[in-house]
């Protein structure tokens, strides 16, 4: 394969773009301040798609999930997906960080 300039440099400033992209994905780990807490139960999802008069449907389960709301030094907010018990030992307003 010839890679020419402009390819270089294209490839070059896609590859900044993502680096840069996924360097703002990383998780919390605290310290921070629980604000909030949240659970969500089990819950089933059903996606159906029809190809050539003839319907296929697909259930997603999506499993039951534990969330804390922290604020950090800033004042920003941050959801943490925690595990049943840490999410049943922290209270609101204790001190959290991983």
């Amino acid at each position: 394969m010839k890679w020419g300039l402009f390819n270089l440099v294209l490839f070059f400033w896609v590859a900044v773009l993502l680096l840069v992209a996924l360097t703002g994905c990383a998780p919390f780990n605290g310290p921070g301040v629980v604000t909030e807490k949240d659970h969500d139960s089990t819950w089933t999802q059903i996606t159906c798609s029809t190809i050539n008069k003839v319907t296929t449907c697909t259930p997603i389960i999506h499993p039951e999930q534990w969330e804390l709301r922290v604020r950090d030094r800033e004042g920003k907010h941050h959801w943490v997906s925690v595990g049943l018990q840490e999410w049943d030992h922290v209270e609101v307003g204790d001190k959290w960080t991983r």
